[in-house]
């Protein structure tokens, strides 16, 4: 029997009560509303479309140019006579999405009277990426941009390739050495840009299209990023951000500053203007401030304009390993730390340790993989080896692991009728596969040694009725699985952005019910505290995707929470120390949390701002 179930608590008002089955039928929610009217733009306005009358000869005069240029001067008007103007997109039939209105009228506020440089600020799962996606497409397919560069967080840089690729069919390189910069498409990581070794060459290059996202990074205006923005050679720019504020106003106009010089006055005039005195976090003259704001950013809520998710709850299913798994667990744990104490500067065998850490809260067969593969490495001295050896034999020994046996029992309870699975290891995945087969249930395992064609085999498979689905984590990005609604961690990742991305599969744009997401958890092992971490100190199972990373760019200069981690498991000496080191990083995560919410509420309240139709301006309007 499972030892102990608990629901993570929830805040705020999307709270459920807990239950026995939790995947009630949702809300049927309001149609999203259709597009506004594209705004026009004025025959003498500046910007992306042309003036409707070119006098190219005085009156009674000759043509200035020869035949041949003639001819094509014409042809180059027949061209434009014939092209749609900036009131609809046409490179809708080259995207391969499903776009929503309010992206599409983002996208031509962007392309008219925003003309081409915008602050793209709309509420975190909205599809800021998809609207900065169809500028770039349109601008592209009208021969308006042919150098364009995506700056991102190294976490992300993957992702905007993949999703270039997959949605839009731009093809563009990631930027990893100096010699790279010449492409004509490139997407680059924010800290590469800004090292010395490549902001030189960044800065060197003329951009058609720059888009930066999380763009609350360069709201400082004194930091090396901000500085590197603001030189780049580009005509359109793209911010995105869903918190372009989180501590004061002057914050915004950093970031509007990036895009009209001077639009907002000086950063003293601005704040005397538009911010209550001693209260630079409260917007007053709200009228003007929105008129201002409207020229250069946009900014959709989720009420506005239709969009809810269905609701998400999240459980922790708490395990006692068996008596062999705890032997493994600890005499392996206490030799990793005497192999990182004694050889600290071996960085491939610190990689090898982590995955056999990790394993050891997975499965035993993880765990006799993983040391058959140290063996095999020749990293191991001659001393460790018969004990490394016995060790691996034992963990190979035993059939099944306590979470292969929770797994089946989550199953046999019968709450929902399908589970998607997660693991980071394939030895897992095997294990776990066989164990449901010898128990009479159907699972399909997706991985990354399947080509394009078994991929879409599996993922079919498991839309057609397979019980579960046992993936990888290559199953964690650019699968659309909305029509599951249940999900196990098997195992726990030490990078939160990998849970996230799980998550997503499933909590996204076209999910009809709520999402149970539960995750198996040795107490008493470091994937505890990794636990902890996740769900009180980051809360990570409450958030959106798409916040995680809002939130860990505050951790930005002490690193990323995976390498914390590493670092804490590698250094603590004994239990206590390991205790107090979590301890200290959950305090910096819970000031990282708290920071982001109060961004979030100065977030709301600009949307608020530039929502409010004139006879609803609050002081000052």
């Amino acid at each position: 029997m499972l030892e102990r179930f608990e629901w993570l608590e929830v805040s705020g008002a999307d709270a459920e009560a807990p239950g026995p089955r939790p995947w009630a039928e949702p809300a049927v929610s309001a149609p999203p509303p259709a597009p506004p009217a594209p705004v026009p733009m004025a025959p003498d306005q500046p910007g992306l479309a042309l003036p409707p009358r070119i006098d190219v000869v005085p009156a009674g005069g000759r043509w200035p140019v020869e035949p041949g240029g003639l001819f094509l001067l014409r042809r180059q008007a027949d061209a434009l006579r014939v092209s749609p103007g900036l009131d609809r997109l046409v490179c809708l039939e080259a995207c391969r999405i499903q776009h929503l209105p309010h992206q599409q009228a983002a996208a031509l506020r962007v392309l008219g009277p925003m003309r081409g440089r915008a602050l793209l600020a709309d509420e975190v799962g909205l599809g800021k990426t998809i609207e900065a996606g169809l500028v770039l497409k349109e601008l592209l397919v009208r021969g308006l941009v042919q150098r364009a560069l995506v700056l991102a967080p190294a976490s992300l840089t993957q992702q905007w390739q993949e999703e270039l690729v997959t949605k839009f069919d731009e093809r563009f390189e990631v930027v990893r050495e100096p010699g790279d910069w010449s492409g004509a498409r490139l997407i680059a990581s924010l800290d590469l840009a800004r090292s010395g070794s490549h902001e030189a060459d960044a800065l060197a290059q003329a951009w058609d299209l720059v888009i930066v996202d999380e763009a609350h990074r360069l709201r400082r205006r004194t930091t090396r990023l901000h500085r590197l923005v603001s030189r780049l050679n580009t005509r359109h720019l793209l911010l995105l951000t869903a918190t372009p504020v989180m501590n004061d106003l002057d914050e915004l106009h950093a970031l509007v500053n990036l895009l009209q010089e001077g639009h907002l006055g000086t950063p003293r005039a601005f704040l005397s203007r538009y911010a209550e005195p001693g209260n630079p976090r409260e917007p007053v003259n709200e009228g003007e401030l929105r008129e201002r704001l409207a020229s250069v950013m946009v900014r959709n809520r989720r009420g506005e304009v239709g969009v809810q998710l269905p609701p998400r709850r999240a459980g922790v299913h708490h395990l006692r390993m068996s008596e062999a798994e705890a032997t493994l667990y600890r005499e392996l744990t206490g030799w990793i730390r005497e192999a990182l104490t004694s050889r600290p500067e071996a960085g491939h065998l610190r990689l090898t340790l982590g995955a056999l850490q990790r394993g050891l809260t997975s499965s035993p067969q993880a765990v006799a993989g993983t040391l058959r593969r140290l063996l095999g490495s020749g990293e191991v001295a001659p001393a460790h080896r018969r004990r490394l050896a016995g060790l691996a034999e034992v963990a190979a020994s035993l059939p099944v692991g306590r979470k292969a046996l929770a797994l089946s029992e989550l199953l046999a309870r019968g709450d929902t009728e399908q589970l998607l699975v997660y693991t980071e290891f394939r030895a897992t995945q095997a294990a776990l596969a066989q164990h449901l087969q010898d128990a009479g249930l159907e699972a399909v395992c997706f991985h990354g040694g399947l080509d394009a064609r078994e991929r879409a085999e599996v993922v079919q498979a498991f839309r057609a009725g397979a019980r579960v689905m046992i993936s990888t984590e290559s199953g964690a990005e650019g699968l659309n699985l909305q029509f599951c609604h249940a999900l196990v961690n098997v195992d726990l990742p030490w990078n939160p952005m990998r849970v996230e991305q799980r998550i997503g599969r499933l909590h996204r744009l076209g999910q009809a019910h709520p999402v149970t997401v539960s995750s198996l958890c040795f107490d008493g092992t470091i994937e505890a505290h990794v636990l902890e971490l996740l769900a009180t100190k980051i809360r990570l199972f409450e958030l959106v995707v798409g916040e995680l990373d809002v939130i860990l760019g505050e951790l930005e200069p002490r690193g990323g929470v995976e390498d914390l981690v590493t670092e804490i498991w590698a250094t603590a000496s004994d239990e206590a120390e390991l205790v107090a080191a979590f301890g200290a990083l959950g305090e910096a995560l819970s000031e990282a949390r708290a920071r982001y919410a109060l961004g979030k509420q100065l977030g709301q309240r600009l949307g608020e701002v530039l929502a409010a139709a004139p006879g609803e301006l609050g002081r000052g309007g």
